[in-house]
């Protein structure tokens, strides 16, 4: 009997030893996914970037990324000239790291940002502040707006739907950020994006 309970005891700690580790292979795996697909949209502004000729105006920019997936607008950057500082969906259903709607849906980006102010022309720039959200469920919680069955159904959620956008906080302090009491998760990054020749008129960043 004793021997049988430290068997027991034994085979309890095997089980939940696995489950830690299945549980840290998938944080690593969705920090890892996350952080490609917002580097590969930094990419993709850099690429739009080349189509911006005329400071300040980002309206005529078309998208340069030809795959599949779930493209909430044209272009990125004529995105985030309009978001005033919110954050906007890249994405109107979450993708998976190839930003396609097949494999692990599981990602939704929001992008949010300025133009920057040019010293020598005031109210004029060719230079453009970007931050970027690639947001995630954590495990036992789905995208805002997931239902089952149906034609149109959204099995996977909306990336905005619900309050989601509206929840998303860069991490200041030691308190956790809105989106995560809420049950998800997010990688930050942030670049400048510089219209096609500015920097080399002789303009300095200021």
């Amino acid at each position: 009997m004793v021997a049988g309970l430290i068997f027991a005891f034994g085979m309890m700690a095997a089980v939940a030893m696995q489950y830690t580790a299945l549980d840290g292979f998938s944080n690593t795996r969705d920090l890892t996914n996350a952080s490609e697909i917002g580097t590969r949209l930094i990419d993709v502004m850099n690429l739009e970037s080349q189509q911006w000729r005329n400071s300040g105006d980002l309206s005529s920019i078309s998208s340069v990324y030809g795959g599949s997936g779930y493209w909430e607008t044209g272009s990125i950057l004529s995105t985030v000239n309009s978001s005033s500082w919110q954050w906007k969906p890249v994405f109107s259903q979450p993708v998976d790291v190839r930003f396609s709607d097949g494999g692990a849906r599981r990602y939704c980006a929001y992008v949010r940002g300025g133009l920057l102010n040019d010293p020598q022309q005031p109210g004029s720039s060719g230079m453009l502040r970007v931050q970027i959200a690639v947001a995630y469920p954590s495990s036992k919680r789905v995208f805002p707006g997931a239902s089952s069955g149906g034609q149109n159904a959204a099995p996977y959620g909306l990336c905005d739907g619900g309050n989601l956008p509206g929840s998303i906080e860069v991490p200041t302090g030691s308190e956790p950020p809105q989106h995560e009491l809420d049950g998800y998760r997010a990688v930050f990054m942030g670049t400048v994006i510089t219209q096609r020749g500015y920097l080399s008129e002789g303009r300095s960043r200021g």
